[in-house]
């Protein structure tokens, strides 16, 4: 009975070891997390694997071989999702904004979200191609609390892409419908954004007009915008948005920093940060700022 045992024993092993690695064939090529008894985490694809080691290749240390007794877990990674040089899943759909100017980043074709900014303000972003990104949106304060038609906004936007690390550039335009009884008062903006840098680091400078349907351009004051996002872990990056608006007598700019937080499902993050005018604003240090992205695609 005791050998019997033993052998039933030594076979539920070979069985169980057996199912925890029964993707060594299928896995080669497939993108995966490996967590190591010591501590550490290697992401990459695997190149080959055998009963005793496992070849991975990895964005920022090439090749390298583990041993696979030291494999305590092994993460599959959806063959879809896109990992930059760190290992960090790259955010298509959160790299084409910061926290409302665009970078020159658009969607891919097919991929949308619905973004939600301050509880009242709503927006729906869809790739229409690979280089057009339409949205459009609308306020909430206006049915709740002015008995009003809800202010409309739509904004296309053109992007030509350098290179997923690279950059981009984007031209675009945001257009404002509000509704006062019997009036429909609608304005705009043109926007041109200059992108340095991959999607989830880069840089961007951009700048626009004002225009009325009713008065044509704006004049007066020039918008200059200087937005960053940059990927600090899996789950964290540092978002900034900063205005500079200048006119011949002067100017002054409204500066923001922010912190974006990613979850499990790529796309989706949450944004908490301050905006503050370089203008004294006396007791008032900062104004705050949430918003929350939730991809549909």
């Amino acid at each position: 009975m005791k050998y019997l045992f033993t052998t039933l024993l030594f076979c539920l092993l070979c069985c169980w070891s057996s199912l925890i690695w029964s993707q060594t064939d299928t896995s080669i090529g497939q993108q995966v997390e490996l967590r190591t008894s010591d501590g550490n985490t290697y992401v990459g694809e695997i190149l080959s694997m055998t009963e005793t080691e496992i070849v991975l290749k990895t964005s920022s240390l090439g090749e390298i071989t583990l041993d696979r007794a030291t494999v305590n877990k092994v993460v599959y990674r959806d063959s879809e999702q896109e990992l930059d040089d760190k290992g960090y899943p790259i955010d298509y759909h959160n790299s084409t904004h910061y926290l409302v100017n665009p970078s020159g980043y658009a969607l891919q074709k097919g991929q949308s979200y619905y973004e939600n900014i301050g509880v009242f303000f709503n927006s729906y972003s869809v790739g229409i191609t690979n280089n057009f990104t339409l949205s459009g949106g609308l306020e909430l304060i206006s049915p709740l609390f002015l008995q009003r038609v809800p202010s409309l906004y739509i904004s296309p936007k053109l992007s030509f892409n350098f290179g997923e690390k690279a950059g981009a550039f984007s031209v675009g335009s945001t257009v404002l419908a509000a509704f006062d009884d019997d009036d429909v008062f609608s304005v705009g903006v043109v926007q041109a954004a200059l992108t340095i840098g991959s999607r989830n680091n880069n840089f961007t400078f951009g700048t626009g007009i004002g225009f009325s349907f009713n008065d044509g351009l704006a004049e007066g004051l020039l918008p200059f915008y200087f937005s960053g996002m940059w990927r600090l872990s899996k789950k964290i990056s540092f978002v900034t948005d900063n205005f500079v608006f200048t006119d011949f007598d002067g100017g002054f700019g409204l500066l923001s920093a922010a912190v974006r937080i990613h979850f499990a499902k790529n796309g989706s993050a949450f944004n908490a940060g301050l905006w503050r005018p370089t203008e004294d604003t006396g007791p008032v240090l900062a104004l705050p700022f949430v918003s929350a992205t939730i991809p549909i695609k």
